[in-house]
C-alpha cells in the first residue's frame, strides 16, 4: 500500500515510536511518505540520525500564515478532489482558514502520491488535517490516539474524527475505556488497541555493568513526575549514591532548585537531552530505572511510556506508578514495582525495596523482558497495525 503519514513535526526526538513504525511498515513492503506540518526543531537536529533528516523522506508544509493566505485566495484543488466546502469542520470553523488550507494541501499531496491511505498520530492538528484531507479526497484515513489530545479539556472535533476514521487506533486499553466514557460504547468499539513497542533486536538483555543506582528518562514536564523522584531520593540517602536524569523541558529550573534545596547536587545529575545512543548507555548502566509518572496540570499524562519498555527490554528492573496505561506494561511485583502516583513516600519505599534486594532485581528484570517480548514487540505490533489498515482500506 501507499500511505501518507501526517505528523505535527517529523522527526522528533521524543517520538522514536513514530519513525520506527514507519521504518517497519517499509520493511513490510509498504511505500510511505511523511507530511510534516512543522519543521524539525533546530535544537534537535544534532540528536537525530542523519537518515531521518533526508528531505526526500518527507513533505514539509508551508508556514501556517501562508496556508491561511491560500485559503483566502482559494487556490484550486486537483481534478478529482471534492470541493473545500466539504471539509468536515466547514460550518463550525469558517474562521480557521489555516486549518482548511492545511487539509487541502494534505489532500493535494495525497493525490500526487497516489496514496491508498492517510494516517496520523495524536488527536491534535495532524489527525484533524488527515480527517479533512480524507473528506476532500475520498482517501480513507486512520489515526493513532496517544494521550496528547485525548485528555485535553478542549478538543471539540475528536468525536468527529473517531466517527469518520476508517480505522481509529489507540495505544492502551486505558485509553479505550476513557473513549467509551466520553463518547459512548459504540464509538469505543470501533477503536483498535495497538500497543507501541520496541525493536527487540536493538536491546540486548544484560545484567552486568550496572553501576548507576537510578536512571530516569523523560521530558522534564510535570506529568513525568521528576520532582516526585527527587523528593523520593531525598528520603533514601543511604540507598542512592548516584542518579542520572536524561531529558529536558520546562521543569528544569524547578528541578535544579529542588536539587539545591534537598542537598542532592552530589547525587543527582540532570544530563539534558542526549542522543539516543547515549540515552541507551545510561539505561544499560542502571541498577534500577524509575519513572514517576502522574496526572499533570490540565489532565496531561503518559500513555504507556516507551522509555519503560526500553528499560525493561534491556534488563533494567523498573519502578513506576499506577497511572494511565502503565499497569498494562508493569504487573506490580512481577515485571516491576508500582507506587501511588504523586506520592514520594510510596515511591521511596518501592525504590528501597528494589535497590535492597538483588534477587528481586534479577527476577523482575527477566520477567520484564518476557513481558515486552510477548506484548510490546514493535515489529509484531506494526505488522498487526498493517493488517488492520489493509482490511479497513478495503471496506
Amino acid at each position: 500500500m501507499r500511505m501518507l503519514y501526517v505528523l505535527s513535526r517529523y522527526p522528533k526526538v521524543s517520538e522514536t515510536f513514530v519513525y520506527r513504525e514507519i521504518a517497519f511498515l517499509r520493511d513490510l513492503g509498504h511505500t510511505i511518505r511523511v507530511f510534516s506540518i512543522l519543521p524539525v526543531d533546530p535544537a534537535e537536529k544534532p540528536l537525530l540520525a542523519a537518515n531521518l533528516l533526508d528531505p526526500a523522506d518527507r513533505i514539509q508544509a508551508p508556514p501556517l500564515w501562508r496556508l491561511a493566505l491560500e485559503a483566502i485566495w482559494r487556490s484550486p484543488v486537483p481534478r478529482g478532489q471534492k470541493s473545500a466546502a466539504r471539509a468536515p469542520w466547514r460550518e463550525r470553523l469558517t474562521d480557521r482558514l489555516a486549518m482548511t488550507a492545511l487539509a487541502r494541501r494534505v489532500a493535494r499531496e495525497a493525490a500526487r502520491f497516489e496514496a491508498d491511505w492517510i494516517h496520523a498520530h495524536f488527536a491534535t492538528i495532524a489527525s484533524t488535517a488527515a480527517w479533512g484531507a480524507s473528506a476532500l479526497s475520498g482517501i480513507p484515513f486512520g489515526f493513532t490516539i496517544h494521550n496528547i489530545g485525548l485528555f485535553s479539556r478542549v478538543n471539540p472535533f475528536l468525536g468527529g474524527r473517531l466517527r469518520d476514521a476508517a480505522l481509529p487506533v489507540t495505544i492502551s486499553e486505558y485509553n479505550r475505556l476513557r473513549i467509551a466514557e466520553r463518547f459512548g460504547r459504540k464509538i469505543a468499539e470501533r477503536v483498535a488497541v495497538v500497543h507501541c513497542g520496541v525493536d527487540l533486536a536493538e536491546f540486548a538483555f544484560q545484567r552486568e555493568g550496572r553501576d548507576l543506582d537510578v536512571v530516569s528518562v523523560g521530558r522534564l514536564v510535570d506529568y513525568k513526575g521528576m520532582d516526585i523522584l527527587l523528593e523520593a531520593l531525598s528520603r533514601i540517602p543511604d540507598m542512592v549514591a548516584h542518579c542520572e536524569i536524561v531529558g529536558d523541558g520546562p521543569e528544569r529550573p524547578l528541578l535544579e532548585r529542588m536539587i539545591a534545596l534537598r542537598d542532592l547536587k552530589k547525587r543527582v545529575l540532570l544530563r539534558g537531552e542526549r542522543p539516543e545512543s547515549e540515552t541507551r548507555l545510561a539505561v544499560e548502566r542502571a541498577r534500577v530505572f524509575v519513572l514517576a509518572s502522574r496526572i499533570g496540570l490540565g489532565g496531561a499524562r503518559d500513555g504507556i511510556p516507551v522509555a519503560l519498555m526500553e528499560a525493561m527490554a534491556s534488563g533494567a528492573p523498573c519502578v513506576s506508578c499506577r497511572v494511565a496505561g502503565v499497569p498494562e506494561l508493569i504487573e506490580d511485583g512481577k515485571s516491576g514495582l508500582l507506587a501511588a502516583p504523586g506520592d514520594p513516600e510510596t515511591l521511596a519505599q518501592a525504590m528501597r525495596k528494589m535497590l535492597g534486594d538483588e534477587d528481586l532485581q534479577e527476577m523482575i528484570a527477566r520477567e520484564a523482558r518476557a513481558k515486552v517480548e510477548r506484548d510490546f514487540d514493535a515489529r509484531k505490533n506494526v505488522a498487526d497495525l498493517a493488517r488492520r489498515i489493509e482490511a479497513a482500506a478495503k471496506k
